[in-house]
């Protein structure tokens, strides 16, 4: 099984045209920042396979997914299969959790609450997330990167990665003899 971060750019034609996404881009540091990322966990011999992730207001979700290849961008994590088995089970037990609202709004500003703030408080009934913090928890969880932070805007997990990882293309290859 391979792992991959799998990256939207805010002129993604699969982004609608919202507030959230806007304002997610504006607290970015490029022309076309990164704003979303799922963790894909693909077999080898194919383009699909469980993503995990969660939409503003959502629930965190752990689900068969084929990805586009025009739409997004794809960093192949350097993991063990031990390593990527940690990051699976850390997902599979989030999924259901909710969307880190106080967090989202408040990341930019270097003071966000973490995911479990609002649950340790009684005001939530499970920890919450946006989608680069529990990517980012998830990969932590398994010591896949030394100092990673255990949230970040999607575009800075983006740019963390880059050197760290190889892009490429979960992709299933046909060969003819």
């Amino acid at each position: 099984m391979n792992l991959y971060a799998c990256f939207l750019p805010s002129d993604s034609s699969l982004l609608e045209d919202s507030f959230i996404n806007r304002l997610a881009a504006c607290f970015a540091s490029s022309r076309t920042p990164m704003i979303h990322v799922e963790l894909l966990f693909a077999e080898n011999d194919g383009d699909f396979g469980e993503s995990s992730s969660i939409h503003y207001q959502g629930k965190v979700f752990l689900k068969q997914k084929r990805f586009s290849r025009t739409n997004w961008h794809f960093r192949r994590i350097p993991a063990t299969d031990k390593q990527i088995r940690k990051v699976y089970e850390f997902c599979k037990r989030c999924k259901g959790n909710s969307f880190n609202r106080l967090g989202f709004f408040l990341q930019p500003f270097r003071f966000a609450p973490d995911s479990q703030f609002m649950f340790d408080k009684g005001l939530s009934d499970t920890p919450q997330w946006y989608c680069s913090s529990l990517c980012c928890s998830a990969l932590a969880s398994a010591n896949i990167f030394q100092d990673m932070p255990t949230a970040m805007h999607p575009h800075a997990m983006y740019e963390f990665l880059k050197p760290l990882s190889a892009p490429d293309v979960p992709r299933r290859v046909c060969m003819e003899l």
